[in-house]
């Protein structure tokens, strides 16, 4: 198993202007092609709401949450579709859900 995630662990590096432009140059089928072929960035299970309307949406997270969900055996796909969904909530105003 991997070792455990510390507070002082390195974190990913950001993208510079060149990765940036690298990218705003390439199609969505050469970045979804060029995600999917990478391993150390498997496709993230996502969530699907059991209601009408729903919408499956595919999600790509950094290693290191992707090593803590892990670890901790939680859903990533339930936990981002629960934050979206209080986020979207607030923004709208609506406090009810």
């Amino acid at each position: 198993m991997n070792t455990p995630i510390t507070p002082n662990e390195t974190p990913t590096p950001r993208m510079t202007a060149e990765h940036w432009a690298r990218l705003h140059a390439m199609t969505e089928e050469q970045i979804k092609r060029n995600a999917l072929d990478d391993p150390d960035n498997p496709p993230l299970d996502t969530y699907v709401a059991e209601k009408d309307g729903a919408q499956t949406i595919h999600i790509t997270i950094d290693p290191l949450s992707a090593r803590w969900l892990q670890e901790h055996r939680l859903d990533g796909g339930k936990i981002a579709a629960s934050l979206l969904h209080q986020f979207v909530e607030a923004q709208l105003g609506n406090k009810s859900a």
